[in-house]
């Protein structure tokens, strides 16, 4: 069985979209895994590029996107440094949503900002 393939599952699909939404649910691992599609990081780097996230959450997240298949460590060049960290084809697949997560959360502060209430927008034409 294709692991997306939730119409022929035994599972009832909103079990399957419920714990599949849990692996994304982490306050930051949007911004991970958006950091991790433009390329490779080392830990280091994305405690820098999330400087108002706790480093340990950082951490957690990223072990928690790597359990479930969206992240993989890549083969360390200097130890010193620790592994970078990559995005998996798996969760290059999740690159769509992200675009249009960001493409609606721009919308919605937009509005907020303007004291405008939020109404459904057409984000692909």
């Amino acid at each position: 069985m294709a692991c997306f393939d939730m119409l022929s599952s035994d599972e009832p699909a909103l079990e399957v979209f419920s714990s599949s939404m849990n692996v994304l649910s982490g306050e930051w691992t949007y911004v991970i895994l958006s950091n991790l599609l433009v390329g490779p990081m080392r830990k280091d780097q994305l405690h820098t590029d999330i400087p108002n996230a706790d480093r340990a959450v950082i951490d957690r997240q990223l072990d928690e996107v790597e359990r479930a298949g969206l992240v993989e460590r890549l083969a360390e060049c200097d130890g010193h440094y620790g592994p970078e960290y990559g995005i998996t084809p798996l969760g290059r697949t999740l690159e769509p949503i992200l675009l249009a997560l960001q493409s609606w959360c721009e919308r919605y502060e937009a509005c907020r900002q303007h004291g405008e209430r939020v109404y459904p927008v057409k984000i692909y034409e």
